[in-house]
């Protein structure tokens, strides 16, 4: 029968195992593809956006929740469109990846996409 090991002792193997396979743990990033227009509808509309928006800079979503000062349930209930966030989380959320929220009139609002189809992608 093996000994058990401190709990000390445990968590150091485990410390150095994670250091020694750090590349194959990481998970990678699958960046999702961007919406055709800027347009925001619905609540699965947006959080597409700030899926994309995340996934493009990199991000995991413990990591971007973290970033934008909200826990990670929050950004996941964003990103799937869920109800439930206060604006306030939402604008942080918005503010911590670069994203701003825009109100245009219907009227503008042909003029504007307009103008974002004529304007090459980066």
């Amino acid at each position: 029968m093996l000994a058990r090991q401190p709990k000390a002792e445990g968590r150091e193997d485990v410390k150095a195992i994670y250091k020694s396979h750090k590349s194959e743990i990481m998970r990678t990033i699958v960046v999702t593809p961007p919406l055709s227009t800027p347009e925001v509808k619905t609540l699965g509309d947006l959080g597409r956006h700030v899926r994309h928006r995340r996934t493009k800079s990199g991000l995991r979503i413990d990591d971007a929740a973290a970033l934008c000062g909200v826990a990670s349930g929050s950004m996941s209930k964003l990103e799937n469109g869920q109800v439930g966030m206060s604006t306030d989380k939402l604008l942080r959320i918005l503010d911590g990846l670069g994203l701003v929220l825009m109100v245009v009139s219907r009227e503008d609002v042909g003029e504007l996409l307009a103008s974002h189809r004529e304007t090459p992608s980066k």
